[in-house]
């Protein structure tokens, strides 16, 4: 937890316990998870090649382990350990938010928005608020309140042209198959 959810550039809330991130980040290393059970718990395997497929471990100056592991998978990637994301319709009510709508500032998360997942991939959206503090700063921006609890975040997300929000098969029956995941739209001819 320190030394992956505490890094200015992790995804993953530093606060964050029992969220699934870990296996995530395992998963995005090279390790194999099973099938889901009990919610959320899922059996983590070396792949089929043994330790030595993984990505090797350098230590840097510092003694400090770094991981040459590679970057998160992207939408349209394929993975060995479960399906792609679906994509469900999107939010019923459209975003209409009570301050901020089209200014510099929403432009702004926008744009951030874009280039987390154009770095990053597919990203759960609770993870996406921690990010450069994307969700307090919509919280304030569009409602003048330091917190609220009603779907919005999940439809601006959706109403970002090239964003879809998408159901992670990983967690699905955990969060009742609502989407809890957030991607690039894939380009026609991808």
């Amino acid at each position: 937890n320190t030394t992956v959810r505490c890094r200015p550039d992790s995804p993953y809330c530093k606060d964050g316990k029992n969220d699934g991130s870990f296996k995530r980040w395992l998963i995005s290393r090279g390790f194999q998870a099973g099938v889901i059970f009990e919610y959320n718990k899922s059996m983590i395997s070396l792949p089929e090649g043994g330790a030595s497929t993984l990505p090797k471990v350098v230590k840097s100056s510092s003694s400090k382990a770094s991981s040459s592991a590679p970057p998160s998978p992207r939408a349209g990637a394929k993975s060995s350990s479960a399906p792609a994301p679906s994509t469900p319709p999107r939010p019923a009510s459209p975003f209409k938010p009570p301050h901020g709508s089209g200014t510099p500032e929403a432009k702004q998360l926008e744009a951030e928005v874009l280039e987390h997942l154009d770095s990053n991939g597919l990203t759960d959206m609770g993870s996406l608020r921690q990010v450069n503090d994307l969700g307090a700063r919509f919280n304030t921006l569009f409602f003048q309140r330091s917190k609220v609890n009603d779907g919005s975040w999940k439809r601006w997300l959706a109403s970002i042209a090239d964003v879809e929000v998408v159901t992670d098969p990983a967690r699905a029956s955990y969060h009742g198959n609502q989407p809890t995941m957030v991607r690039r739209r894939a380009e026609k001819g991808d």
